[in-house]
């Protein structure tokens, strides 16, 4: 197993990460948030040398502060078992979500052990994900020693302890999840370790405090079943309500549901489910939460949660208007204005992950009780031009931000743009500057 050390961060001009950043040539699934102090904040997958899921990947995150001209970007999710190139048999870190709250910058990514990814894995060295939580009843993360079957050891406060409480202290357990002891050097999640966790998949989430310059030790949160394989983020962004309750929006390959905060992310409860995969939130001027939904369906769908004193409560599953490519993350954003209006970006091909072309960004009204009503429409690009993932943020001087994958090594079966995978940012004009 060859461990790559963290790669430095570094500058870039017009856009967070380009190809060759941090010795990696592909780039997806972005993210992208406005501060209030007018910084703009970005994440991404980093997929070395291919652009398929799992595998080894790691999460960069860059800064803004003059409007998306120069960017600093880092690596602040990183275990390096791939060695910077993929491999089904390392750990993985991906799909990341940013929300922010004043100088303080959540950043939620998926975090499977080695060589598991995504919802059942794949052919090859990946083997399928275990239900289970991977914690045991008081929220300890469950070990095994190497070479035994049974989970039998907990992690607590940073110490290996075995069932009757006895402190394997000849184990050291650092800050993401590093591992050391008896001349071995490795991490719970690493193929091979003394000690690994329960093979399934978690929520890895990173706070930073100022902004990004630096970030805590990774914390890993509750909220998935027993009987679940897999809960994963819904990649893009999160949000922070008006009464400052924190969302995480997750799924588990059938439904979608929140993840939610109403102490600043001290503790998390998740909510009900609702049929569908990736989705994105809005807040509703009188409180709802609006979820839009990847579905496969051939249209982009939302369910709006009713929030409430104890969480949050789905309704009924609503058609949003427009065909759009529904097997495809879609953003979603609250435009600032006298009049309350809801921006999407997303490709504009009909049907399945075949549609990934065309994007376009729509802009709608809401009536009285809350339907959407389609105010403007915007094409991103040419109608076979590639547009996959995309995240919007709203600018300080009432422009729109935009990240999104205009490129990718091959779909189906050739590549499209540049050849490989990337994501671009661009600022785009005012939407009621249109005609």
């Amino acid at each position: 197993m060859q461990i790559l050390s963290c790669p430095s961060g570094g500058r870039n001009r017009k856009t967070p990460f380009l190809a060759g950043n941090g010795g990696s040539r592909n780039f997806r699934i972005p993210c992208l948030w406005a501060g209030e102090d007018g910084a703009l904040y970005a994440a991404a997958d980093v997929r070395w040398d291919s652009e398929a899921d799992g595998g080894g990947l790691a999460v960069a995150f860059a800064r803004s502060r003059d409007g998306g001209e120069n960017w600093e970007y880092s690596f602040p999710g990183f275990l390096g078992d791939s060695g910077g190139r993929h491999d089904r048999s390392a750990s993985t870190l991906m799909d990341p979500m940013l929300t922010v709250s004043g100088n303080t910058v959540f950043l939620l990514c998926d975090l499977f052990p080695h060589g598991r990814a995504m919802l059942t894995g794949e052919a090859g060295a990946e083997k399928k994900l275990s239900p289970g939580n991977g914690f045991d009843g008081e929220g300890r993360l469950r070990l095994r020693a190497r070479g035994e079957p049974e989970y039998r050891f907990r992690l607590e406060n940073g110490a290996i302890r075995d069932e009757t409480g006895k402190i394997r202290d000849d184990y050291e357990v650092g800050p993401w999840f590093s591992l050391r002891g008896r001349g071995e050097e490795s991490n719970l999640f690493f193929r091979g370790a003394p000690f690994e966790v329960f093979p399934t998949s978690y929520l890895c989430l990173l706070i930073s405090r100022d902004g990004g310059e630096s970030w805590e030790a990774p914390v890993l949160l509750p909220g998935k079943r027993e009987e679940e394989a897999f809960l994963g983020t819904a990649p893009g962004r999160g949000l922070v309500t008006r009464r400052g309750d924190l969302l995480f929006p997750v799924y588990n390959g059938e439904e979608a549901s929140i993840l939610f905060s109403k102490d600043g992310g001290g503790s998390f409860r998740r909510s009900p489910g609702v049929p569908g995969t990736e989705s994105q939130l809005v807040e509703l001027p009188d409180g709802r939460i609006r979820a839009f939904l990847r579905n496969r369906s051939g249209y982009l769908h939302y369910v709006d949660f009713e929030a409430a004193e104890d969480g949050y409560r789905p309704g009924k599953l609503v058609e949003a208007g427009p065909a759009l490519c529904s097997d495809c993350m879609a953003s979603a954003l609250s435009l600032p204005g006298k009049d309350f209006r809801i921006a999407l970006s997303a490709p504009s091909g009909k049907g399945s992950r075949a549609g990934r072309f065309g994007g376009k960004l729509l802009v709608f009204g809401l009536d009285g009780g809350g339907g959407m009503t389609l105010l403007t429409e915007r094409a991103l690009g040419g109608e076979e031009d590639f547009f996959a993932y995309s995240c919007l943020a709203a600018l300080p001087d009432g422009a729109l931000g935009v990240l999104y994958e205009d490129s990718c090594l091959t779909y189906l079966g050739e590549p499209r743009g540049e050849g490989f995978s990337r994501v671009v940012f661009r600022k785009l004009s005012r939407p009621e500057d249109e005609t």
